[in-house]
């Protein structure tokens, strides 16, 4: 698939630049154009939206499928691709896993009367914000 003939799934499709489009996503009510497309120099068609939707929304939302948007990309054995998206769900696990004991950690200091440092209760903010944006918290 070229990515014109993308693009010309997509409504409200406004030309940014050399080979670069920013669209309506399909995904969701878009009222506000908020999908980026991009196509690169070796095929690829790459996209962002940057209300959140993922690019499988996307996608599937025009009745593609995301190797639609990669030519030839798809040619490794399937587990390889498996392998990495367990590994990137352990990594995101083993990071919210941080995230909670560290707080919890500094809370029972906080709780005892021990003098944190302001580093500390900075760090406390950001876990706790990133625990927020992955439903945790």
């Amino acid at each position: 698939m070229t990515p014109e003939m993308f693009v010309n799934r997509l409504k409200n499709v406004q030309k940014k630049g050399e080979r670069k489009w920013l669209c309506s996503c399909p995904a969701h009510a878009d009222s506000d154009p908020s999908l980026a497309v991009t196509a690169t120099n070796n095929g690829k068609i790459l996209i962002k939206c940057f209300a959140g939707c993922s690019a499988v929304d996307v996608v599937s939302a025009v009745g593609l499928k995301l190797e639609d948007l990669f030519p030839d990309a798809y040619e490794e054995p399937p587990m390889a691709f498996a392998q990495r998206e367990m590994a990137a769900k352990a990594k995101k696990e083993s990071k919210v896993d941080y995230a909670v004991n560290y707080l919890a950690i500094l809370t029972a200091r906080l709780r005892d009367g021990v003098v944190v440092d302001e580093k500390d209760i900075m760090k406390a903010v950001k876990l706790k914000a990133y625990l927020q944006e992955q439903g945790v918290a």
